[in-house]
């Protein structure tokens, strides 16, 4: 539910005023409307199996594009300097999982074209938990807002959204990770055999439906987080005219 005029004024008083300069709300309001657009973006590109030819020996995969759209989101943050150091620290580690996530980029190509080598496997599981970690730090970056905002439901929001996505990504990735460990060992078959056959997995459609989760909470949690700021953004020119 978006919050009035008038709740604003009594939830984000006089202490609030100096603390978020218009040019700190069009930063957050910017920003965190591409950081939630580029996650359904990078869902659909990267289930769709595209990729780039950058050289005749070297491909990227599509969703790299998302990528670059979310990191054009976090230099819309970097507007934002009244917050606290907490808010600097989140951005900086958010800057570097998305060069990570750049790194790892061609691994994934290289996995699905040639999946005989335990590295690839290796290399894709350290994407997947960069991700992680990245939805994670933007929900805190969310959380730094709804502190400066005053929004205690919103904020008691943000830090149960942050830790579900810990909880919903890390699990299921997990729980693959230790049966195509023991199935490997039983069979005694190299591992990445096991980890590509990710259809044989018991239940893997929950789990997978599962991994979906976290996206929809920091998809939601950016989205509220932007609506704040641009609600904040007009009352403040509703005030002044």
């Amino acid at each position: 539910m978006e919050q009035t005029e008038e709740s604003y004024e009594s939830t984000a008083g006089a202490p609030l005023a100096p603390s978020l300069t218009p040019n700190d709300l069009l930063g957050l309001a910017h920003g965190f409307s591409r950081i939630l657009w580029s996650i359904p973006l990078g869902l659909f590109l990267f289930t769709g199996a595209m990729d780039f030819a950058v050289s005749l020996y070297f491909r990227l995969p599509s969703y790299i594009v998302a990528v670059l759209l979310f990191l054009w989101g976090l230099l819309g943050l970097r507007r934002v300097h009244s917050l606290s150091r907490q808010w600097t620290h989140y951005l900086h580690v958010a800057f570097l999982l998305v060069i990570l996530l750049i790194y790892f980029s061609p691994f994934v190509y290289w996995w699905t074209r040639f999946p005989e080598g335990d590295h690839f496997v290796i290399n894709l599981f350290g994407m997947l938990l960069a991700a992680t970690w990245l939805l994670w730090s933007i929900n805190r970056l969310a959380e730094e807002v709804a502190a400066a905002l005053q929004d205690r439901f919103f904020l008691i929001e943000c830090r149960l959204s942050g830790w579900a996505v810990l909880a919903l990504m890390s699990v299921p990735v997990f729980l693959y990770f230790v049966y195509a460990t023991l199935y490997a060992g039983r069979a005694d078959i190299p591992l990445h055999r096991t980890l590509e056959d990710i259809r044989y997995f018991p239940y893997i459609q929950w789990y997978l439906a599962l991994a979906l989760l976290p996206l929809t909470l920091t998809i939601a949690i950016a989205w509220k987080t932007k609506e704040r700021a641009l609600t904040l953004l007009r009352v403040r020119a509703d005030k002044n005219a």
